[in-house]
């Protein structure tokens, strides 16, 4: 006599797997139902978005208002005349997208196949039973082995993708803070003391303002940081803050303060040809 431990199995996987499908087969008909109806209408919905818009005017730019359906009768218009110009595509998309609801319902079917099967108990089956079996198998084991390969696949490309942004911000940094001020500090010390200039601007951002960068971080780091030792756990989340902080001062404080409307010109002198 047979466990009922694997009857039970079954049972449960395919109680659930039928909740999976009446679940998703009230879904698509309570769309078309409220589609159907008086408020999911095409009426109602079109009233609906000439009230966002008429609600919205007072906020958006004149420019883009002109462009904005007056009454539900011209939203109707533009978007009948719309599907008359992109017929071709929207019946190809119609075509899709009823595959991949196809595509959906027999992946699902098949996967409750495979789930009830797994809970079953392997009583012995003939050949044909056996063979259908094992294809079964391999076709769960290539599913999960793609699923999981994709979630590597994805969390290499988010690292790669944080490592490039991160890149790119130095430089975006760099460019606006380093460069731009050594250009800045070149065009306003003239040419006598240009090089004094270049060397003090050096000094207080490579020399001074890092010794001094260097020490209030850390003194944040050691402000945000609980217990010592190995066990010594560090809020960064808190500690990036400071940096950005300061920056959106230091931002307002230049936007305020700083006025220089002055506009240089490059000279070139002619060359003399021997």
């Amino acid at each position: 006599m047979g466990s009922p431990r694997p009857f039970s199995s079954g049972c449960a996987v395919l109680a659930l797997s039928g909740l999976v499908v009446a679940a998703v087969t009230v879904a698509i008909a309570g769309g078309i139902v409220f589609f159907k109806s008086d408020a999911g209408s095409l009426s109602a919905l079109l009233a609906k978005m000439a009230e966002i818009v008429a609600s919205s005017r007072g906020l958006l730019p004149h420019w883009f208002v002109d462009e904005l359906p007056q009454n539900p009768d011209d939203i109707r218009e533009s978007l009948a005349e719309w599907f008359r110009e992109h017929a071709a595509e929207m019946q190809l998309m119609g075509k899709e997208a009823g595959r991949a609801l196809i595509y959906v319902l027999i992946g699902m079917i098949i996967g409750a196949l495979v789930a009830l099967h797994e809970a079953m108990d392997d009583a012995p089956h003939g050949p044909l039973a056996e063979t259908l079996a094992e294809r079964i198998r391999n076709l769960g084991t290539a599913f999960r082995r793609v699923v999981f390969a994709q979630v590597r696949i994805s969390l290499i490309n988010t690292t790669f993708t944080a490592i490039y942004l991160a890149i790119v911000l130095h430089g975006i940094c760099f460019d606006f803070f380093f460069v731009s001020g050594m250009i800045y500090t070149d065009l306003k010390a003239g040419s006598r003391i240009k090089s004094q200039a270049q060397g003090l601007i050096s000094l207080a951002t490579y020399g001074l303002g890092m010794y001094i960068g260097s020490v209030i971080s850390g003194y944040v780091q050691k402000r945000y940081t609980v217990g010592e030792g190995a066990a010594a756990v560090t809020n960064w989340t808190g500690v990036w803050m400071v940096p950005a902080g300061i920056a959106v001062v230091v931002l307002l404080f230049f936007l305020l303060f700083f006025k220089d409307n002055t506009r240089t010109t490059t000279k070139t002198e002619p060359v003399a040809l021997v």
